[in-house]
């Protein structure tokens, strides 16, 4: 979906990994995605973040990236909004998390948008970044060694 609000928007692409032996795959497929969105949609490119094994299930993880992107909009101003590749590469903590992340970039000037399942600005935003946030949260709870252990133990009954 291309969106001609975006358009000249200058942005910073944040890929995220949660371990090293997936950085030269997703980090790269994460980096194309997003690439291909912004030039779809007629984006400008100023910098990129890429989060070599760093877990989303932290929050204290995100909060740094989160610090070091307000502190570079303050100082520099180069960049109005970030793109993900969607809402597990930007937290899995949870609603709770993701909505104050995205209030602190919202009071500093930046924009977050996800490239997959992008949704135009509208008065529903907000439930759906909460929706896809919790989504996220639940998908990182449910691949955890312990409840991989429990539902490899109920499929083998």
């Amino acid at each position: 979906m291309t969106d001609p609000r975006l358009a000249g928007k200058r942005y910073i692409a944040v890929m995220r990994c949660s371990t090293r032996g997936q950085a030269d795959t997703s980090i790269d497929d994460q980096q194309r995605l997003i690439r291909r969105f912004a030039d779809d949609n007629g984006m400008i490119h100023v910098d990129e973040i890429r989060l070599e094994g760093v877990s989303a299930s932290v929050a204290e993880n995100l909060n740094r990236v989160i610090d070091g992107l307000i502190k570079r909009k303050a100082e520099r101003n180069d960049f109005v909004a970030i793109v993900v590749q969607d809402a597990s590469r930007f937290t899995r903590v949870g609603a709770g998390h993701s909505a104050k992340l995205r209030y602190d970039l919202q009071q500093a000037g930046i924009e977050v948008i996800s490239a997959l399942g992008y949704m135009p600005k509208s008065d529903y935003g907000e439930v759906k970044d909460a929706l896809d946030a919790r989504s996220e949260e639940h998908t990182s709870e449910l691949q955890s060694p312990c409840n991989l252990v429990c539902r490899l133990l109920l499929e083998k009954k």
